[in-house]
């Protein structure tokens, strides 16, 4: 049964895991969206209303039919507000804190129901890695919140700890329903609870009334489940918009393969002891349904298939301490899945569009419109689909990915100037488009975005830079050096721009130069691996063998799993005679990837290799 942490082991692991989470989650903003709930939380606040229709785009002045006032209006103001007091700083706090909040309120779940604290650790810190790719300060986030205090409250009743008040859920759906509309969730999970937990004291059908009623008390609330269901029948951002993709084929290698075995044999044992709860077992079953479904749904388990699994459970974890301790260990060391400190936000190509005004429309990177619309650029779409027509998201597709309509719809919107996502990943053809047009001319690069501005530029454009995939690329001559010394003028801090010029200095036999250029670099936690692993080719080059393995070993602690990287460790260990080192690199890179033939090859020949057998090169 649930208690307060009262030995001095139990303190610790908490506090442990209560500091561990807030490390992980309060990383680097990475939602788009913010940018613009803060947009509209200074329009609430500037002039007292909500918004009914102001879109904030150049496309579209209207709401898309099916809607007539912000959904999330009030996580706009709380953001905004947090952003006027504290600045970014505070609003990566507030994200840390509510996601904290989750997660100890998770784990005290999993204690009122059995589980002993390192179990609890351990099982709350796995639910919380499955969600991993959710930790962002989005409305969401008071979706899963809403979710964890609706299993407590029901699970609650359910062991006697708790009167059934059912007019509760009132307070808790109408606070829910102002912050976003997937309280239809929670409904989803009393609707199940009716149907299905009849053997339970929950007295469901009254719950659900009461929570129907609070979901319609927030501006435009009659219209509620109108809006929720003629949105989710829109096919095209279904189609277009990753989160509401279904779940990539490799699941099953992550967190979430190993919290799909451990629930099945939780419900196993509970059903093998007595203890099963239908109703437990399908509202499970239909969450993780719609989380392979739309990958935005993984935020989902934790609140609410964590708890209903650790009540499955019982009262396990009666081992001894350390066992309890090594279980929690093992569950955060195992689906740790590192920290960014990698700010991936356009402000450069902002700031530069903002000083430099276009008189035509602005196309953007799907994930750049909020921040534009914060900053008083109309983007050509955000973030926020359910507020604008599908044909807008379609015609904004087809200019990325169909050059045969490409040109004649950037006609019809009048486009002067792009705002571009750099690496620009899937775009990548649109990118050698605009590269290669004689129109279009390229004025602004950094580490995040690129600019192109069609026409006559403001400021002298790159003649020589191309963009091919994560890499800058071109001729290596003094010309496109003069490239890339403008970029870094203008973007000081950018390390794209040092990498290649990293190069061309190696190929002019500036070596000295080549390699503090590296150095440089590498003191970005996000271009570490990659500069310490040229740093590697480089000393390779140059046959220094043992700085070469430094400069690859170095490279594989913030990128343990880079196959090219392993195998270039293993060749460079053969050449010092370190054979075992060799055969564990190599072996490594094989297990990440089966593919790689080259690897595969330089391991068979490890096989049997002594320091004796083993030739050397010459």
């Amino acid at each position: 049964m649930f208690r307060q942490p009262s030995r001095t082991w139990e303190k610790l692991l908490v506090v442990a895991f209560v500091l561990g989470v807030f490390r992980w989650t309060s990383a680097p903003l990475a939602s788009f969206d913010l940018w613009f709930y803060l947009r509209m939380g200074r329009e609430i606040v500037t002039t007292q209303t909500i918004p009914h229709y102001t879109t904030f785009l150049s496309t579209a002045d209207t709401f898309s039919a099916q809607y007539d006032i912000n959904p999330e209006w009030g996580m706009s103001v709380l953001t905004y507000g947090v952003y006027q007091a504290f600045g970014v700083s505070g609003l990566r706090c507030l994200k840390g804190l509510l996601l904290t909040w989750l997660a100890c309120m998770v784990y005290s779940t999993c204690r009122m129901v059995g589980l002993s604290p390192g179990l609890a650790v351990g099982w709350s810190w796995l639910g919380m890695a499955v969600m991993h790719t959710r930790f962002s300060l989005r409305a969401g986030l008071f979706t899963d919140l809403g979710l964890i205090l609706l299993v407590i409250y029901l699970l609650r009743i359910e062991t006697g700890r708790a009167p059934n008040r059912p007019a509760m859920m009132f307070w808790l759906f109408a606070i829910w329903s102002n912050f976003h509309q997937g309280m239809v969730s929670g409904l989803m999970l009393l609707g199940l609870y009716w149907v299905f937990g009849r053997n339970t004291r929950v007295r469901a059908l009254p719950a659900l009334a009461w929570a129907v009623l609070g979901s319609i008390c927030r501006p435009g609330g009659y219209k509620v489940f109108v809006f929720v269901l003629e949105h989710m029948q829109r096919p095209i951002p279904m189609k277009i918009v990753v989160e509401w993709r279904p779940i990539e084929g490799n699941w099953w290698a992550g967190p979430l393969g190993w919290f799909c075995l451990i629930g099945l044999w939780a419900f196993w044992r509970a059903w093998r002891q007595r203890r099963f709860q239908l109703a437990h077992l399908v509202i499970s079953l239909v969450f993780l349904a719609l989380a392979f479904r739309y990958v935005r749904a993984l935020g989902e388990l934790a609140p609410v298939v964590t708890p209903l699994v650790a009540f499955a459970a019982g009262h396990l974890g009666r081992q001894r301490r350390t066992l309890q301790v090594l279980a929690a260990a093992a569950f955060m060391a195992w689906t740790w899945p590192g920290i960014s400190n990698f700010s991936h936000l356009p402000t450069g190509g902002v700031a530069y569009l903002k000083a430099h005004p276009t008189s035509g429309r602005i196309f953007n990177t799907y994930a750049y419109g909020g921040i534009m619309a914060f900053n008083n650029l109309p983007p050509f779409v955000h973030g926020m689909t359910t507020l604008y027509p599908d044909s807008l998201l379609i015609d904004h597709n087809a200019i990325i990915h169909s050059p045969a309509k490409r040109q004649a719809l950037m006609d019809k919107y009048n486009v002067t100037a792009i705002l571009m996502r750099f690496p620009v990943g899937g775009e990548e053809e649109f990118g050698k488009f605009l590269r290669a047009s004689p129109e279009w001319k390229l004025v602004y690069l950094d580490d995040t975005c690129l600019v192109f501005w069609r026409g006559e530029p403001p400021t002298p454009a790159y003649q020589y830079l191309a963009v091919a995939g994560e890499e800058l690329t071109g001729p290596g001559n003094s010309s496109l050096e003069a490239d890339l010394l403008r970029a870094l003028e203008v973007s000081p801090e950018a390390c794209k721009p040092k990498l290649l010029l990293a190069e061309l200095a190696y190929h002019r036999g500036e070596v000295d130069r080549a390699i503090k250029l590296l150095e440089t670099v590498a003191r970005n936690p996000a271009f570490h691996p990659i500069a310490t692993a040229r740093l590697g080719d480089l000393y390779e080059a140059e046959k220094q063998w043992e700085k070469a393995r430094l400069a690859f070993k170095e490279s594989l602690t913030t990128a343990p799993n880079e196959p090219r990287t392993l195998f270039k460790l293993a060749r460079v260990c053969l050449q010092l005679e370190r054979y075992e080192e060799a055969r564990t690199a190599a072996g490594k890179a094989v297990r990440i990837d089966p593919e790689l033939e080259i690897t595969r090859g330089l391991l068979k020949g490890l096989g049997g290799m002594t320091p004796r057998t083993v030739p050397r090169r010459p």
